[in-house]
């Protein structure tokens, strides 16, 4: 008969195999895996190959490629034998694997024996006979010999083992049931099979599947009242020889009888899922012991498998929030750091700015001091000794009044003249009121010939392209600084001549005091309160001051403000 190499990574389904195609006089070789078939198949170019599909190392996918890339054994015809695909997936299986045929797992040996006997287009062959039968063509199940049964009953436990397996690996609820269904159907051997689950948000029933994939279409409906009891149950129910749920409740006179049922109901230890039930039983009248242990069997594993699933689903849920939260979090916090650093900033900037106040009220204050003394020393040594001759004279005309007094009445009108002076001097150092009526440049010059003449010491002016009219505030300003400086110039300088330069440029007011006289270093420590006052009032104008000075090379000192649009 013929070569037949056998493929699979489990031994018990090489063994079950290697019987059935025994008793046809086929002569049987093994392999555990892809890469040792190809190996075996060069070097004994077997008659056939019967392959699984899910292995390691090589896959029987992979496995039949090489093949037909092998044209020493590219025409070997190929048999897929898996509980991973069944016939009406055979479309999934690549066409460049040129299967001839997809067997599933677990299958009867008659079924194995026609297939086989097709593929090598031998005849039919007949089954095993127990001893001292003749030979015949077709046996039920229940007559196999003992040795054949023992590999059947293995090898549905094997493929048990290998749909939980595949459960496990699946994530899809709807596929887990449909995959269920199948392999119940298969692996026990009945006619139609209906799983029914609850859904991810526990409605009822929420994945329904049955096998075969037209059985509802065909005319069977998945009875809810009976799953829906097989739920609420915690054990199996085994029956025979009663109509269909459709034909006991009258909505499907015309649906198939069921001749056996086996109900199962889909649990774990914590909670019912769903329920499971079979009804007629191939190739023999009911359902055994041995198709109830295998359907609580798959039942408990679609349950493991479904637990998971939704717990999966739930972590995966969790994580995602998990992550949102993070992401939510990472933001706050972020945002948090943004807020503090502002406030941080916001904070030191006011601090930063209450101190510049401090620092400008405390130079305001030593400059009202300063002015304060100057007044007060104005006072003691001018008008307070104008006032005392006045006092005198006075004095000597009160003791002899019958006398003639006119020339001490004439030198007290002198000393009036020149306090009444004085004092219009003082009033204009205070606040000239030219610079209100007539602006800054004839307010210069008339403090000029006041300090040339009280201080001997000649101021050139010059000035350029100066408005009509500047602002108050700006005016003032100026001329304070102005007034400072020429002052500071008159005690410490030691010259006989300044000069002054007012001019505009670019909407921008210019101011220049300059004298060649001793001149002083530059140190912050040394900033008489003069010049502190003057860096204050350029800033209040919203400009600045500098100051160049050189010992014995004179300073200069200039001030840059600017001016409002309207004041060209």
């Amino acid at each position: 008969m013929a070569k037949i190499l056998i493929v699979d990574d489990r031994p018990i389904n090489r063994h079950f195999l290697g019987y059935v195609l025994g008793f046809a006089s086929h002569t049987v070789l093994e392999a555990a895996d892809g890469e040792e078939a190809l190996e075996i198949a060069r070097i004994a170019r077997p008659d056939l190959l019967i392959a699984d599909i899910v292995m390691g190392n090589m896959d029987g996918i992979q496995l039949a490629r090489e093949i037909r890339g092998d044209p020493s054994i590219a025409r070997m015809p190929i048999i897929f034998y898996t509980a991973m695909y069944r016939e009406r997936e055979r479309p999934a299986i690549p066409s460049d694997c040129g299967a001839c045929a997809v067997l599933p797992k677990p299958s009867d040996p008659k079924e194995i024996l026609s297939l086989v006997q097709k593929v090598l287009g031998l005849p039919p062959s007949p089954l095993p006979q127990a001893p001292g039968e003749a030979p015949r063509q077709a046996v039920a199940a229940t007559d196999l010999p003992a040795e054949v049964k023992r590999a059947m009953s293995g090898l549905r436990l094997s493929t048990v083992i290998e749909v939980g397996l595949d459960l496990a690996a699946q994530a899809d609820p709807a596929r887990l049931v449909e995959k269920l269904c199948r392999a119940a159907r298969d692996i026990i051997g009945a006619g139609l099979a209906v799983v029914a689950v609850i859904d991810e948000e526990g409605h009822w029933p929420g994945h329904v599947a049955a096998a075969p994939v037209g059985a509802v279409s065909g005319g069977h409906v998945p009875d809810q009242a009976v799953l829906t009891e097989l739920m609420g149950s915690t054990r199996p129910k085994r029956l025979r020889g009663f109509p269909s749920p459709q034909q006991a409740s009258g909505t499907l006179a015309d649906s198939p009888p069921i001749q056996s049922f086996l109900g199962v109901p889909i649990a774990s230890a914590k909670r019912a899922y769903g329920a499971m039930y079979l009804c007629n039983k191939l190739d023999a009248g009911e359902f055994s012991d041995e198709d109830e242990r295998i359907g609580v069997t798959l039942a408990s594993q679609l349950a493991l498998a479904y637990e998971n699933t939704l717990l999966a689903s739930e972590i995966r849920r969790n994580a995602e929030q998990l992550k949102e939260e993070v992401v939510r979090r990472s933001q706050t916090e972020q945002e948090l750091e943004r807020l503090n650093r502002d406030l941080l900033a916001n904070v030191r900037q006011r601090e930063h700015a209450e101190q510049e106040v401090r620092e400008v009220l405390f130079r305001s204050i030593g400059v009202q001091e300063e002015e304060r003394r100057s007044i007060s020393r104005d006072l003691h040594d001018q008008t307070g000794q104008l006032l005392t001759g006045l006092r005198m004279l006075l004095d000597r005309i009160s003791r002899s009044p019958g006398e003639d007094n006119a020339p001490v009445v004439e030198e007290a009108k002198c000393i009036v003249a020149d306090l009444l002076d004085e004092v219009r001097t003082m009033a204009f150092q205070l606040r000239p009121s030219t610079l209100d009526d007539l602006g800054l440049i004839p307010t210069l010059l008339q403090h000029f010939q006041q300090y040339t003449k009280h201080t001997q010491v000649r101021v050139d002016f010059h000035h350029e392209d100066l408005p009509a009219r500047l602002p108050d505030n700006i005016s003032l300003g100026a001329y304070r600084i102005v007034q400072e400086a020429l002052t500071n110039i008159a005690r410490h300088a030691g010259v006989k001549k300044a000069m002054v330069r007012v001019w505009v440029r670019d909407n921008r007011l210019f101011v220049q005091i300059a004298d060649s006289g001793k001149g002083f270093e530059l140190s912050p420590v040394l900033v008489s309160s003069g010049i502190s006052g003057m860096h204050e009032r350029a800033r209040l104008l919203g400009g600045k001051l500098s100051v160049a000075s050189t010992p014995d090379r004179g300073t200069t000192i200039t001030l840059e403000a600017p001016l409002p649009e309207s004041s060209d």
